[in-house]
């Protein structure tokens, strides 16, 4: 495996924007109660606000992520694809069974 080196800017920064993405949520979720304020609501159709800003920046901040990591091998690759797909398959055999149940 490639050792990974972190880039402390980058990891605050997406930080930020993870935090941003939840307080952004949470709003959205009191957006009828009031004293939200409008900055952490979405923008109606045309408008612009922070709430609007936070996914872009999570993603310009991924897309940062991968171009400053090492590159994996082949193997670490179909390594980590296989791992996902197995997860993912065993998440939806626990909601097939859910359903069975239920």
């Amino acid at each position: 495996a490639v050792k990974a080196v972190r880039t402390p800017s980058v990891d605050m920064l997406r930080g930020l924007a993870v935090m941003g993405m939840i307080i952004v949520n949470a709003a959205a979720g009191l957006s009828g109660a009031h004293g939200v304020p409008d900055a952490l609501l979405h923008a109606p159709w045309a408008g612009f606000r922070l709430a609007d800003l936070m996914f872009p920046a999570f993603i310009t901040i991924v897309g940062m992520s991968i171009m400053l990591a090492p590159r994996p091998g082949t193997a670490d690759i179909l390594a980590r694809s296989g791992r996902l797909l197995l997860t993912q398959c065993e998440a939806e055999g626990f909601r097939r069974m859910q359903q069975h149940e239920g």
